[in-house]
């Protein structure tokens, strides 16, 4: 069987965003590089559409500056055995809008995560994750999870699959 590979993700390779700009550009670059290789296209999450409640809201422990996400765009997920998952999009000079997850420890906010994508496509979600922690996938509205859940991926969010350790 062949795969296709996960926008984000080089395989056998998981690089997470610890408040690096470093890191976030190399995300950016692999994101980007997947996207004109294996040709995602943008399709709708329709829980970063909706409005912002005080629940989304990242705690005053995080800042959305710090991964390149716009505040406004935070969503809240889903809490799972200590772990805060977000969905949120990048805030670009350019305009653009990318999807992220951000994951957070919620008793060690230092390691903060953060995974961004340009588009994430009704067939290859946005791969994040922070070692020993948890991994997380973030799918669209039109993503059928099955493959994913037989695989022992949890889905905690319409948008939002996770596996811890």
């Amino acid at each position: 069987t062949v795969t296709a590979p996960r926008c984000g993700a080089v395989p056998g390779h998981r690089r997470a965003l610890h408040h690096s700009k470093g890191h976030y550009f190399t995300a950016i670059l692999l994101a980007s590089l997947c996207i004109s290789i294996a040709g995602c296209s943008s399709s709708p999450i329709a829980a970063l559409e909706a409005d912002q409640t005080a629940q989304d809201e990242f705690p005053e422990s995080l800042s959305a500056e710090v991964f390149g996400i716009d505040p406004d765009s935070v969503r809240f997920a889903a809490t799972k055995e200590g772990i805060d998952f977000y969905l949120a999009q990048q805030g670009t000079p350019n305009g653009e809008r990318g999807v992220c997850v951000v994951i957070n420890v919620i008793e060690d906010p230092e390691r903060a995560t953060a995974a961004c994508s340009g588009s994430v496509s009704s067939v290859q979600p946005l791969t994040a994750g922070m070692t020993g922690y948890a991994d997380a996938e973030v799918v669209t509205d039109d993503f059928d999870t099955s493959d994913l859940v037989q695989e022992g991926w949890e889905q905690v969010h319409s948008n939002l699959l996770v596996q811890l350790p």
